[in-house]
């Protein structure tokens, strides 16, 4: 019986980081927001390429946080993603089809397709605050390579360097509320349109057309053999009524989407946690989900300095080995 031939290399999986970690310092405040884009931190630590439009395999996100300010507040953690819905989905793709769509008809009518940007990809942000924040920088944690002493607490290392270039994609309305007014704009998934960025799901939304309410639109039932068969003699006018009248409206509201500019303006939560000691750090996981475009953020609050350490959260991303480049995801086409 002849062997079976079988191309080692192509089964193999590439060399890749699975283990991301990222520190959030105290703030004055004892609170804050932070957003963390795995596309963006996986490019740089493997010095590979990853496009944003990815829907990411994630095992687990382990958050050490500090103490509370207080028993009664505590100090509290939440993980949060892009929500898992259709019309997340299609948002996407409506809006990366639009995006592309736009600078390719420009650069061909130009005769330029050939002078696009090398590592042209549509990068989106989740809601509208993350517009004006900045991306965690992986970290490795531990002393390192370094010889102490070192402060007591968490400590960690000097950040990976940032990228020459991870720029947020942007739209161009012309005619934008007047004529020969051209305007640009960011875009970001949940959330209304703001000065400076156009929300993807209120987009979607505005674009599409809304189905008939009631639906089906169904005929009086007055007479027929399905009466007769249940019929005794007594007034059934209120059995129909409940057969015709109740649920004859769609399950959902049909002109605001969640995640749009006024139903369910939010991100969907994987994970949270409340410290109450206000001595120590608290660990605690979130076990698996998936993060669409690889983007989570982490809100921390009612947080409290120890004294005397390094006084910073700890956050460890841990990803899936697969077959994309070492890593368990699928394109954002196929959410």
């Amino acid at each position: 019986m002849a062997k079976r031939s079988f191309n080692k290399k192509a089964r193999a999986l590439a060399p890749a980081v699975m283990k991301l970690h990222f520190v959030v310092p105290v703030t004055g405040t004892g609170s804050s927001t932070s957003y963390i884009s795995i596309s963006n931190a996986v490019s740089r630590l493997n010095r590979r390429f990853y496009r944003q439009g990815l829907n990411w395999a994630i095992a687990n996100v382990k958050v050490s946080q500090l103490q509370g300010t207080a028993a009664a507040s505590g100090s509290t953690c939440y993980v949060n993603t892009i929500p898992h819905t259709w019309t997340t989905a299609n948002a996407w793709m409506k809006s990366f089809s639009l995006w592309k769509k736009q600078q390719d008809d420009a650069l061909m009518a130009s005769d330029s397709m050939e002078t696009a940007a090398r590592f042209r990809d549509f990068k989106i942000r989740m809601e509208f605050s993350h517009d004006l924040a900045t991306n965690l920088s992986p970290v490795s944690v531990g002393p390192g390579r370094v010889v102490g002493p070192f402060q007591t607490g968490l400590i960690s290392s000097s950040p990976v360097q940032l990228s020459p270039e991870w720029i947020q994609s942007q739209i161009v309305v012309p005619n934008d509320g007047a004529p020969g007014v051209t305007n640009e704009y960011s875009l970001h998934m949940v959330g209304p349109d703001v000065t400076t960025s156009k929300g993807m799901i209120q987009g979607y939304s505005d674009s599409r057309d809304r189905p008939h309410s009631p639906d089906p639109d169904a005929p009086i039932i007055s007479l027929g053999w399905m009466q007769e068969m249940f019929d005794v003699g007594g007034d059934s006018t209120d059995v129909t009524d409940n057969a015709q009248f109740r649920n004859n409206e769609l399950p959902y509201n049909q002109d605001a989407y969640p995640g749009g500019s006024t139903n369910f303006v939010e991100l969907e939560t994987q994970g949270y946690n409340w410290n109450q000691s206000t001595v120590g750090i608290n660990t605690f996981h979130t076990g698996p989900f998936t993060a669409p475009c690889g983007l989570i953020r982490i809100d921390f609050l009612n947080q409290a300095e120890l004294a005397g350490s390094t006084n910073q959260n700890l956050i460890t991303v841990e990803l899936v080995p697969g077959n994309h480049r070492g890593y368990l995801c699928e394109t954002m086409e196929e959410f």
